[in-house]
């Protein structure tokens, strides 16, 4: 090892040439500033999580499954939307088990979510026409559907 030559090398991020440390070899790709190390990560981690999409969630879920088994059979499941108030999730979580009431819990979570980003959307889409949206070949929802519109001389 002592016998290998050294050789210059580009840092990946700001391209100046830097002599690589004799013990990191190959596998050093930055110069050392500090600037160019912490792109280096933030790229590094920004290509694991791309390449790990679920990790938090599945990380999030599998320590609340462990704290629901751990605690007492009325442990509150995180941040539940306000219809999920009324339901006995101490009997879910006996009746079906603490995953299953986890997973219940954080689907109802995601329709919610869903269902309040879509309502969202509709009350932000212009109107045509007055009070009618356009539909597929301009025609507006009451013209040619056999409604009042059509009777109308």
């Amino acid at each position: 090892m002592a016998s290998q030559k050294r050789r210059k090398k580009p840092c990946s991020i700001c391209r100046r040439w830097f002599l690589p440390d004799a013990r990191l070899g190959k596998r050093q790709r930055t110069c050392g500033s500090e600037e160019c190390r912490g792109a280096c990560k933030a790229k590094s981690q920004a290509s694991w999580r791309k390449r790990n999409p679920d990790y938090q969630t599945d990380r999030r879920l599998r320590a609340q499954i462990k704290a629901v088994e751990r605690e007492p059979a009325d442990h509150r499941l995180s941040a539940p939307p306000s219809f999920m108030t009324a339901i006995p999730w101490s009997l879910v979580k006996t009746l079906m088990g603490a995953e299953t009431a986890v997973a219940t819990a954080f689907l109802l979570r995601m329709v919610d979510h869903e269902v309040k980003t879509l309502m969202g959307v509709r009350n932000r889409m212009p109107r045509e026409s007055g009070r009618r949206m356009p539909l597929q070949g301009g025609k507006t929802s009451m013209e040619g559907s056999g409604g009042c519109a059509d009777n109308q001389p």
